[in-house]
């Protein structure tokens, strides 16, 4: 093979970190909607455990790693008190992912090079999120306001509505934008610190990222 497993999975991690806030066009299963970052997270998870197999990766397990496989297995045992268990096991296997996701970022991330690639793809993502806000609210004000055609747009949930939008982006709902984006302005923060983002590069995408944050309306702003 031209493309060795290791190479293969950090182009894979960066994609998926990329594409974690485009929910837009996912798949439902169940009740559970299955998004594009989820399909790309099913490679990554067969390249690494093939890179592990092949002895490429090998970070030995640390108390977070217990912690983490005993916080799953908790769940799983608590399935056989379910009422609904195959709904259950479909949940057990959500966390499972996000769990294997920690695993995986430990396993990746090994440099300062790497870290710096996944925080641009992380602001990637962010970026085309504060894009699709700043579409969802032009279009809303020029007279787009189905949800149907300007899929941006989030009910209003608990708010009067009224003339003005409530906006999801590429998410399924504002509450999980808003909850992202608090944390890309961190992100943004720390590689301002480390000089990783000049000024002008910062301001502009904390200004990008604040018209964004706020468009949601939802209680996580400033949490």
């Amino acid at each position: 093979m031209s493309l060795l497993p290791a190479a293969a999975l950090e182009r894979l991690f960066l994609l998926l970190v990329a594409l974690l806030p485009i929910e837009v066009g996912s798949l439902r299963l169940r009740g559970y909607y299955v998004s594009p970052a989820d399909l790309v997270f099913l490679a990554v998870f067969a390249v690494w455990i093939t890179s592990r197999a092949r002895g490429r990766r090998s970070v030995p397990p640390s108390g977070l790693h217990f912690a983490m496989g005993g916080y799953l297995c908790a769940l799983a045992l608590s399935v056989l008190s379910s009422a609904e268990i195959g709904a259950s096991l479909l949940k057990v296997a959500g966390v499972g992912r996000l769990v294997a996701l920690a695993a995986l970022t430990m396993d990746v991330v090994r440099s300062w090079a790497q870290l710096r690639a996944v925080l641009v793809a992380w602001l990637v993502g962010s970026g085309a999120t504060a894009v699709a806000a700043a579409v969802g609210i032009l279009l809303f004000y020029l007279g787009v306001r189905d949800p149907g055609v300007n899929v941006t747009l989030s009910s209003y949930g608990t708010l009067p509505p009224g003339d003005y939008p409530r906006i999801e982006g590429l998410f399924l709902n504002a509450n999980m934008m808003c909850n992202y984006l608090n944390v890309s302005v961190m992100l943004a923060l720390l590689m301002g610190r480390l000089g990783w983002l000049s000024a002008r590069r910062l301001r502009i995408a904390l200004a990008a990222l604040g018209v964004a944050v706020w468009s949601t309306l939802s209680p996580g702003i400033g949490g």
